[in-house]
């Protein structure tokens, strides 16, 4: 294949199954081509106008690149969806004007595809993967292998033309389950719809409404999906000043416990200040969104589509591994949870884009141990947890050097030519105009944080490097990943080992980035609410986010993390004073010396509504039903 290589032709077995041409190019089968130039031209060409008629489309479709009909389950459901439960002046705009341009994207993937591998730079050499086996990055679609960190950055446009395979359900299931990979097809989706389970209709109605908005308006940004790798000790090389850390590296961390928020009201996806949101994933990235599933991860794929399309290619997670999408666009408002989910309408989402186009929404999947019991508490399920959250939440893209792949605007050089001090170019582009005020927004935006801005910094002792989302400046970043430590700046906590250096604390953090985030690993996956929260908040002050905002969904059960939270922010309590209160509490509640739940077993006086000088009281709630302290 013209622009191929080893890594992207890992991904071919698992693209709908594709011919080539006497030029060496990709394309469909010529029966193939042919139904879908049919159906693009709409269904006075295609007859595709009911239910039935789309189900024998699609079946006609897979057989004529070797795959099994649709089933009968599937059809009843497509059917019934189409031609029974919504209007006929839905049904009949889908056909007229959303249809058409599906097929049309199907048509033309695997021109896109060529497109994207002849864009998307094969290899940059990376100075922060030197001694690695492989010193090359690549930003192109490919398997993104498990202990295997990676990066693949496509068009949105590409993105919508996966998707629309998927519905059209053109992907082999054969090899995705040894690769441990999630399913891709939507015909268990299909089979789902059957009158009696109304979130799935919901579910479908979103995915709808997405194909209809990018066929009134494609949207032109790109979307990123990246493998995050912590590695493990005695697995070669680490781009970071340490690996997949031990209990040592926590109860040793200087780092400051950052401010921790927590909101009655609300949800993640509409966190306000620019945050890491976190997808409380399945071990299988999605879960069950293309099957019956409608809980929080399900929904947020649904509610943002193109989360999907990392199913592809992501095999399912290890225990120092978490994935992290940026760029995913929002199409859809919503109410309701499981079954009771609603779609309620359109939703425009407004964010800004970045230097690569990429919408600045962040989303890190991380998936919890399930329905762990009393297990939760032993010191290696906590230490499990605390790592699965900290790969998750640290920024591995200045570790790996990922940004050196992709094509950088003269942007990216006036911001980094700014941040050192350097001369800047006057601005050559729009994109450079805009950004050219970034301190002045990181003023504004820090000082909603309560944090540094890197204006104030001295630029010589600052490595300068270019963060996923944003601009982040961390001190004595170069001493500390060669190994070379001053405790007092850099918050070292060992003997000059990288296992045991720890991320800047509060002093020197001025990543704008925080993490939102709520009852992760709890409710369906049984986690202890408590204990998981705190494990979270450890994980992202190490991180060196500058905040948690902690979304309870109105559990009744998260009344008690208040007045804990609050305590020991107080208290000015480090990460690894906190680590250690876990410890002890888990060996005691392990060995049945304690039934409490955390908040009764630290603070029983604030528990029983008494006060006292080192204690705190609460004041009232702000707009967003936040409680906060006088």
């Amino acid at each position: 294949m013209a622009g191929g290589s080893s890594a992207s032709d890992s991904i071919l077995p698992f693209l709908p199954p594709l011919v080539s041409s006497s030029s060496d190019s990709l394309q469909w089968p010529s029966k193939m081509e042919f139904a879908l130039k049919a159906l693009a031209r709409g269904p006075v060409s295609s007859k595709v106008d009911c239910g039935e008629e789309l189900c024998d489309c699609i079946t006609d479709m897979r057989e004529q690149i070797g795959l099994a009909p649709l089933s009968l389950r599937s059809g009843k459901g497509l059917c019934l969806y189409f031609d029974d439960l919504i209007t006929r002046a839905a049904a009949s705009g889908f056909y007229e004007a959303v249809l058409p341009v599906l097929a049309d994207l199907v048509f033309r993937m695997p021109l896109l595809l060529e497109a994207h591998f002849k864009q998307a730079k094969g290899s940059v050499p990376s100075e922060k993967c030197k001694d690695t086996k492989s010193t090359d990055i690549s930003v192109k679609l490919r398997l993104l292998c498990p202990q295997q960190a990676g990066l693949v950055l496509l068009d949105q446009e590409f993105v919508g033309s996966l998707l629309a395979c998927a519905f059209f359900c053109l992907y082999p299931s054969h090899g995705r389950q040894e690769a441990q990979l999630p399913y891709m097809n939507f015909d268990y989706f299909f089979a789902g719809i059957n009158g009696k389970t109304r979130s799935q209709e919901q579910k479908m109605t979103c995915i709808v409404h997405y194909f209809c908005r990018i066929s009134e308006k494609m949207p032109q940004g790109r979307v990123s999906y990246e493998r995050k790798v912590i590695p493990q000790p005695h697995s070669g090389p680490s781009p970071f000043p340490f690996y997949e850390p031990d209990y040592s590296f926590w109860n040793e961390s200087v780092a400051l416990l950052c401010p921790f928020k927590i909101f009655e009201k609300g949800m993640i996806e509409d966190e306000k200040l620019e945050a890491v949101e976190v997808d409380f994933a399945n071990v299988y990235l999605g879960g069950g969104v293309l099957f019956s599933g409608c809980v929080q991860e399900e929904i947020r794929f649904c509610i943002n589509p193109e989360l999907i399309v990392g199913m592809l290619f992501l095999p399912a997670l290890a225990n120092n591994e978490a994935i992290e999408i940026i760029g995913a666009e929002r199409f859809s408002c919503y109410e309701g949870y499981g079954s009771s989910f609603t779609f309620i309408g359109d939703y425009l989402d407004v964010k800004p884009r970045d230097l690569w186009g990429r919408l600045q929404t962040r989303i890190v999947a991380i998936d919890a141990l399930d329905h762990p019991g009393e297990n939760q508490f032993h010191c290696s399920q906590m230490l499990r947890e605390t790592n699965k959250a900290f790969c998750g939440f640290l920024d591995h893209s200045g570790f790996r050097g990922y940004f050196e792949a992709m094509d950088l605007s003269c942007t990216t050089r006036c911001l980094s030519n700014q941040l050192r001090g350097e001369p800047t170019k006057p601005a050559q582009d729009s994109q450079c105009q805009e950004n050219s005020n970034v301190e002045e927004r990181y003023k504004e935006e820090e000082s909603m944080c309560g944090h540094v801005n890197p204006a104030s910094q001295t630029m010589n002792d600052v490595k300068f490097y270019r963060d996923s989302a944003s601009i982040e400046l961390l001190e004595c970043s170069e001493n500390v990943a060669s190994g070379i430590h001053n405790n007092a700046k850099c918050g070292v906590t060992g003997q000059g080992n990288p296992m045991h250096v720890a991320m800047p604390n509060r002093s020197t953090q001025i990543c704008k980035v925080g993490i939102a985030t709520g009852n992760w690993g709890c409710g369906a996956f049984g986690g202890d609410i408590e204990l998981k929260s705190l494990l979270q908040w450890i994980a992202a002050s190490q991180a060196g986010r500058p905040f948690v905002h902690y979304y309870t969904f109105g559990d009744q059960q998260t009344q008690r993390l208040h007045s804990l939270t609050e305590w020991i922010l107080k208290e000015g309590w480090h990460v690894g004073d906190c680590w250690d209160l876990l410890m002890e509490y888990g060996e005691k509640r392990v060995n049945k010396k304690v039934k409490k739940g955390l908040p009764d077993w630290i603070l029983p006086e604030v528990l029983e509504g008494q006060t006292s000088s080192g204690l705190i009281t609460y004041e009232g709630e702000d707009e967003k039903g936040a409680i906060y302290r006088q």
